[in-house]
């Protein structure tokens, strides 16, 4: 969470969220996989492009192996809860029990490792990293467990950000006490902070809402002039079935998010599919596997020059001396490797059907 994009999707195809998130699990993982291969790969090849950090930087309290052992706890707790749900574990109560405790099991041993370091330095590492991932288990169990819609989770995450933003000042007084110096210990729950997240949240709310009612008038018009049979009728016509719908969709989808960002997309190009899709007898399954094309398709959108609006958010942080079009030559490897990871989800649909069936209990 939150997977903003797969929420609009559901909506829009009129599928389960659930069942997109179950879907995208897998899928996400292969792409960050990809995108780590291509770093790791790149400062192999050429060094300078990832100089390696001094060893002051990689050592902890003195222990150059300490933060090798975190990472692969990590690593280890990862794999061990996949193993886990491939064993059997049902993707309810069982699954979110081995999910707890495979990463309860990282999170004592990272704790005892740095503690056995340094108590400040395994203090101020433990409270940065258990919250977190205390936050994002918390909003996946509600969600998971049916406690709260995805939609409802996002009040558990607020909540629980607020119960955490009040521990945190306490915890920082207490790294103070110990000698920690780079730490401020400011109270950052103010009025001034909590107006602005509230005029934020507005302004995003107002637009989506806004982009929801004009594409829902669209689309009502645009059925009755007779438009979606129309398209319907022609983009079930095309050669291939259902494989040459996907592909043209795909195509027009990749062309257009070169100018449009993807809520344009999402709320009014995906409606016109619809029709076609329910003509070629998509199944649930098929509908979640088509709205992961969508998000890999609709991410290549927020890098793709010259109007990806991921781009201009890391222009506005970059240094005065890098250049629009630095990051814009910047995206274009990573714009590859999300092209390859389309083409292998659209060629292996199976991958999707597998994270389904793992992580949910929909029948495909």
């Amino acid at each position: 969470p939150p997977s903003i994009v797969l929420i609009l999707l559901a909506n829009q195809l009129g599928v389960g969220i659930l069942g997109l998130f179950a879907g995208a699990l897998l899928p996400g993982l292969m792409l960050s996989g990809m995108y780590v291969a291509y770093v790791l790969g790149i400062s192999a090849l050429k060094p300078h492009l990832g100089p390696v950090m001094p060893p002051e930087e990689r050592t902890l309290a003195g222990n150059p192996s300490l933060g090798t052992k975190a990472i692969l706890s990590l690593i280890l707790a990862f794999m061990v809860f996949l193993v886990l749900i491939l064993r059997g574990a049902s993707p309810g109560t069982e699954g979110a029990l081995a999910f707890a405790l495979t990463w309860s099991g990282a999170a004592f041993l990272l704790f005892f490792g740095f503690m056995a370091a340094t108590k400040m330095l395994g203090t101020e590492v433990i409270v940065s990293i258990v919250p977190t991932i205390a936050l994002i288990v918390g909003v996946l169990f509600s969600i998971f467990q049916g406690i709260a819609s995805p939609s409802e989770s996002g009040a558990v995450g607020v909540f629980g950000a607020l119960i955490l933003t009040v521990l945190n000042r306490l915890v920082d007084k207490q790294l103070v006490k110990e000698g920690a110096d780079h730490i401020q210990t400011e109270w950052q729950l103010t009025p001034k902070a909590l107006r602005a997240a509230g005029v934020s949240t507005a302004n995003i709310t107002i637009l989506v809402m806004t982009l929801l009612f004009c594409s829902s008038f669209f689309r009502l018009m645009f059925r009755e002039l007779g438009g979606a049979d129309q398209v319907s009728d022609w983009l079930s016509s095309v050669g291939g079935g259902k494989w040459g719908f996907v592909l043209i969709a795909m195509v027009a989808v990749f062309l257009l998010g070169i100018n449009l960002e993807f809520l344009e997309i999402t709320f009014i190009v995906v409606p016109i599919f619809v029709p076609a899709m329910q003509e070629l007898a998509f199944t649930d399954a098929e509908i979640i596997w088509f709205a992961m094309l969508m998000a890999v398709n609709l991410n290549m959108a927020f890098i793709s020059p010259p109007v990806g609006f991921s781009l201009f958010y890391l222009q506005s942080v970059a240094p005065p001396e890098v250049k629009t079009a630095d990051i814009h030559k910047g995206a274009i490897p990573f714009m590859v490797i999300q092209g390859i990871a389309l083409v292998i989800l659209g060629i292996w649909d199976e991958i999707t059907f597998a994270s389904i069936r793992l992580f949910s209990d929909i029948d495909i």
